[in-house]
């Protein structure tokens, strides 16, 4: 299982970066988007009562709100997401304490669709078109990096549940280390950032001494909340009464399942990069 994980993240990962490189702005845009949608298209089949109408036209909605955020401001879209996530450990408590379902009514499921997917797919894009792709490869490296120290962290050494109803395999100790992991590569890459992208390329980012640990603590905190899009993915699954978001991609199960970490860390970070 391990292997046929490996192998799936090397190759969907060497083609996310090629499309990143070598498509134009539209292009990168629109790869985001098709990624974003199969995630959600996945989601929507946590929910028994979504009919293949309802699915469709909740696609649709996606679709038509991610063209109408180019016309918006971007600040208070990203603020509304990243506050969205800093409320979504309440949610995880209810269920952890009370199996307390909060999403059973549509309305709120549809709205929590779109909380989850649309700031993550614009996060993407003010990402990719304000500041280049070496930021985003340095945000998608330090997410990775979390995730697979936490994994082999809490194999390792786990001993303290994280959320025991939620997901019977996270612990503290898998945290910590996942911490450690992408604090590495978070110094590293600001290293890489400062002394090679900006000299060659001249963008407008401080990396002054104070902002550069501003900046390593802004991807911290991004790394932290996507143990939450972890979580959150779980309860969803856990509700449902499935195991995987879906079968697409072998050794990972489904799109949403290798995205859901994203979706909590990509909206924080693209919106502290527009503030500090």
């Amino acid at each position: 299982m391990l292997i046929k994980r490996i192998i799936t993240a090397v190759i969907l990962g060497s083609l996310i970066m090629i499309g990143v490189i070598y498509l134009p702005p539209i292009g990168v845009s629109l790869l985001a988007l098709s990624i974003v949608l199969i995630g959600a298209w996945e989601f929507s089949g946590f929910f028994s009562k979504w009919t293949l109408i309802v699915r469709i036209s909740f696609l649709l909605t996606l679709i038509a709100i991610s063209f109408l955020t180019q016309l918006l401001p971007v600040l208070p879209i990203l603020i509304l997401g990243t506050l969205w996530w800093l409320i979504a450990p309440y949610f995880l408590w209810r269920y952890s304490s009370a199996k307390d379902n909060c999403f059973t009514k549509l309305v709120w499921q549809w709205l929590l669709g779109i909380m989850i997917f649309i700031p993550c797919w614009l996060g993407i894009v003010i990402i990719y078109r304000n500041f280049g792709m070496e930021f985003l490869f340095y945000l998608l490296a330090t997410v990775c990096a979390m995730d697979i120290g936490a994994y082999f962290t809490g194999r390792l050494w786990g001993k303290h549940l994280l959320a025991s109803e939620i997901s019977p395999k996270k612990t503290f100790e898998g945290v910590w280390g996942g911490v450690f992991a992408a604090l590495l590569i978070a110094i590293a890459g600001v290293l890489w950032l400062k002394f090679n992208l900006i000299k060659s390329t001249g963008i407008g980012v401080d990396f002054s001494n104070l902002s550069s640990i501003s900046f390593v603590m802004l991807t911290l905190v991004a790394c932290l909340w996507s143990v939450v899009g972890d979580l959150f993915e779980s309860m969803l699954k856990r509700q449902a009464g499935v195991k995987d978001s879906g079968g697409l991609l072998p050794g990972h199960g489904g799109v949403y399942d290798r995205v859901d970490s994203l979706t909590a860390a990509i909206p924080i970070f693209a919106l502290g990069l527009l503030l500090i």
